[in-house]
Order: C-alpha cells, then sequence, then structure tokens
C-alpha cells in the first residue's frame, strides 16, 4: 500500500456553522442558561455550583417542583428570577460560560440544540467535511466524465420508467387522497406498482461504481484513501446561541392563507460564530485509488480535489442564487433581497478563485445529495430539457410538475436573514 500524503489546510467561517450532537443534552431554558436583560448574551450555569446553592438554602423541593411542571407546559419557572429572588444570588456567581446571543428571546423558553464539542469546545468533524468532499468528487464523476454520463442516461431511463408506473396508478393514489376507499384488485395494483418503483429506485445511481463497497473484504474502497481529520478546536467562547428559521421562497397557496402564516417556529442552535479560522488535514492515498474516474488524482493530487470542491461550490451558489432571483413573490422581502446580496458576493469571490464547501444545518437537497447534477445533465444533455428533472422530482421527491420552487423553504438566521453553513478552505503551503 502506497503512502499517504497529508495536506494541511485553513478553515475560515463565512457564516455560523451549527453541527447538531447527537450525544449532548438539549439546552434547557429552565436549568442550563440564562438571557441576560439586554439579551446580547447567554449565561450558561454551573450545574455543581446550582445544585450546590439549592442544597445549602433547602430550595432543591421548591426547585424540583417548579420544574416539575415544565412537562405539561405549564411551569412558570423562570430561572433568572429564581436565583435573584428565592437563591438571593448574582447569575454571575453561578455561570461557568457567556456567550454572544444572536436572536434568542429572553421571554421564549425554548430548548436549543447544542453543537458537537470535546471538553466543552466546538469543532468541524472531519466526517462533516469529507461527506461534502465525497459529494463534490461524485458530482464531478457525473458530469465530467463518459462513465458519469452513462450513469446518467441510466438512471433517467429508470426515472421514466418509474413516472409511467406511477402515471397509471395516478388515479387509485387519487382516490386515497380523497379518503375513497379503493378495491382489493386496486390496492393490490397500487403496492405492486410501489414495490416496483422503490426497487427500480435502488438501482438508480449505484456510488459503489465510484467508490468501491464498503464491506469489501479483498479491496478497500476508494473512499479510505481520503481521510480528514477534525478541525482544531474552537474556543468555547467562539460559540453563539441562534435563532435558525425556515423561509419559504413562495406564500403559502389559498385565500385562508395570509401574511402572518408565512412565520415558522424558531429553531433555536448554538453555533460556531462566523469569522473565524481554524485547520484540519486532509490525508490522500492517491497512488491506491483503483476507480478509472479517480485517476486524476494520481496526476493532480490535492490540488485536483480542491477543484473539485471548487467546481461542485460554485455550481451550488450559482444555483441557489438563480433561485433566489426566479422568487419574486418571496413574502420576507428583506430576506430575499440580503440573500441575492450574500450570494452574489460569494460568487463573485468564487470567480476569482476562492473555494468554499457548505456543512450542517442550512444546506439544502442541492448542496447534500446529487440532485444538482440529475439537474444540469437534463438541461444539458437530456431530449426534454429542464422536463426531465421535474419528472426526477416527481418520482423521487414526490414534488408535483407546477412547483415552481423546490425545495420551498430555507433556513437562515434572525434577525440577519443569514444562511448557515458556508467555510471558505485555503491550502497551507
Amino acid at each position: 500500500m502506497s503512502k499517504i500524503t497529508t495536506y494541511k489546510l485553513q478553515l475560515h467561517t463565512e457564516t455560523p456553522v451549527s453541527i447538531y450532537s447527537d450525544h449532548a443534552d438539549i439546552l434547557s431554558p429552565y436549568t442550563d442558561f440564562v438571557v441576560s436583560q439586554d439579551e446580547k448574551w447567554i449565561h450558561y450555569i454551573d450545574q455543581n455550583l446550582l445544585v450546590d446553592a439549592l442544597e445549602k438554602q433547602n430550595k432543591m423541593g421548591e426547585f424540583s417542583a417548579s420544574f416539575e411542571t415544565v412537562e405539561n407546559n405549564t411551569s412558570k419557572l423562570r430561572l433568572k428570577s429564581f436565583i435573584e429572588n428565592q437563591l438571593r444570588m448574582d447569575v454571575a456567581s453561578l455561570t461557568k460560560l457567556s456567550i454572544r446571543n444572536e436572536g434568542y428571546g429572553a421571554t421564549q423558553n425554548i430548548e436549543v440544540h447544542p453543537i458537537l464539542k470535546t471538553a466543552g469546545r466546538p469543532f468541524i468533524p472531519g466526517s462533516s467535511i469529507k461527506g461534502a468532499i465525497r459529494t463534490a468528487l461524485l458530482y464531478r464523476w457525473l458530469n465530467k466524465t463518459s462513465e458519469g454520463q452513462q450513469m446518467m442516461r441510466n438512471a433517467y431511463k429508470i426515472v421514466m420508467e418509474c413516472d409511467e408506473i406511477l402515471g397509471e396508478i395516478a388515479p387509485i393514489r387519487a382516490k386515497k387522497k380523497k379518503r375513497i376507499q379503493p378495491s382489493k384488485r386496486e390496492s393490490q395494483l397500487l403496492r405492486d406498482a410501489q414495490r416496483e418503483v422503490r426497487n427500480k429506485l435502488r438501482r438508480i445511481l449505484p456510488e459503489e461504481s465510484l467508490f468501491g463497497k464498503v464491506n469489501d473484504r479483498k479491496q478497500a474502497p476508494d473512499s479510505q484513501h481520503i481521510r480528514v481529520s477534525d478541525t482544531q478546536r474552537f474556543s468555547a467562547s467562539d460559540m453563539i446561541f441562534c435563532r435558525a428559521e425556515r423561509i419559504r421562497l413562495a406564500p403559502l397557496g389559498g385565500n385562508r392563507f395570509g401574511r402572518a402564516n408565512q412565520a415558522t417556529i424558531p429553531q433555536p442552535r448554538e453555533a460556531i460564530s462566523e469569522g473565524l479560522d481554524s485547520s484540519f488535514e486532509i490525508g490522500l492515498r492517491a497512488d491506491s485509488l483503483q476507480a478509472k474516474e479517480l485517476q486524476f488524482l494520481r496526476n493532480e493530487g490535492i490540488d485536483g480535489l480542491l477543484e473539485s470542491i471548487y467546481a461542485f461550490s460554485k455550481a451550488c451558489i450559482g444555483f441557489e442564487l438563480d433561485s433566489l432571483e426566479f422568487a419574486e413573490e418571496m413574502p420576507d422581502r428583506a430576506a430575499h433581497n440580503n440573500l441575492i446580496n450574500f450570494y452574489t458576493r460569494l460568487y463573485d469571490r468564487a470567480d476569482e478563485g476562492e473555494i468554499f464547501m457548505r456543512i450542517g444545518l442550512g444546506k439544502t437537497i442541492f448542496d447534500n445529495s446529487l440532485a444538482l447534477a440529475f439537474y444540469h445533465y437534463a438541461e444539458d444533455h437530456h431530449p426534454e430539457g429542464v422536463q426531465a428533472f421535474l419528472r426526477f422530482r416527481r418520482v423521487v421527491h414526490e414534488v408535483g410538475m407546477s412547483k415552481d420552487h423546490f425545495p420551498v423553504t430555507r433556513t437562515v438566521l434572525k434577525p440577519g436573514n443569514v444562511p448557515l453553513g458556508w467555510i471558505n478552505l485555503k491550502l497551507l503551503k
């Protein structure tokens, strides 16, 4: 096996990055943090100090009784008020860390999703970066190689077959939507057709054709020859509290939906702040790559890998910009203008050669899958043009042909309408 070559890269957060931790407890406003009076800061409460104070003042029962009503949404517990009025203590005396608050209201009382940390310090996992690299390499393969183009032709052939099958059972599905019970024969036809479509879609785009089988005992998959480390840890104070919300590119349909119905439930999150630098390493064993379509990395090495990331991210930025410019009826006009300005600046910088990548919360299906490859193939090569992509969308994602926007929502940080998850990469010589 050939020697692995390691490259060090700088990572700069262009916008806040939030990658959810499955292993950490959800942060509760009733026990874990306090919002400052001016709502500019979040104070994390040291649980050991809080318990000590409750026990010393014999307030544990009173505190527990207030907290028990939280599950029934009837609690009137306000942690700040309890500390100051019941314990007669200053919040600062129980605070272990204070971070910047970007939109979490003092009266919201909504649980907050934590991000990945080690020893209390956030980092960006190598798995998230490697996932984005994998998508970029697949995008290059499908768009730039003859075998990838053949894969796309086969995939679209399967899509068209599935679309015809679904068309045949459309009247039965329409019956069910109207709560009309189909006959036994119709029910059987529906089950058989849906099973056939599922089986066909499993063959639509075998990634193993590029990266190999993960459980292959004879030959390691090519993905194992590209290794990505976690980033260096950020400081705990580099975190922020932020309020993520989904906004729509188009108004909700029907007269019964007023402007107020465009609002969504806030999704409070921890995040790594924008404007920060860290570093990570990519290990590349290019001489061990087996797939013909990855042989360019033997000659181009890290430069070829970064070029693939660059091309995919620029395509994503361009597609997002086109989608926003097409969203002329977007209800939140301030968000519309801010996002167009943001992506215009990002695209101009990409034009100058800067490399971007999107990770974590905020990614759309076009950042996180091969939908963009399907779109560009249909636009450039399929006889039906973009209409073929609309059929792909209908089959795979069950989105109607007449829908102008897909996906119809975007996740942004309020109040500034900032998209999440954009980072900038530079190779350190």
